[in-house]
């Protein structure tokens, strides 16, 4: 059985995952995309950041896996214009 079994857990895994990784920076995230594939969800996200100039924003795609909610995969996505 999976431990990640809904797009709430994964989305709460992956949440948690970007409050560590940017701690002092991160304001939130908005998921756009969640898939479950064999045993990996895959999170399509817009993240705001915190900064002495402002919030800015990304996105990022991440992987987790279903089995263990450990991150296997993380990029910037890089905008399109």
């Amino acid at each position: 059985m999976a431990l990640v079994s809904s797009t709430d857990e994964a989305e709460a895994v992956a949440e948690e995952w970007l409050k560590k990784r940017y701690s002092k920076r991160f304001g939130h995230a908005k998921f756009s995309h969640v898939m479950l594939d064999g045993n990996t969800w895959t999170l399509k996200a817009d993240v705001g950041f915190k900064g002495l100039l402002g919030p800015t924003k990304g996105r990022v795609l991440l992987k987790v896996d279903a089995q263990t909610m450990a991150l296997v995969g993380y990029s910037e996505i890089e905008d399109e214009e």
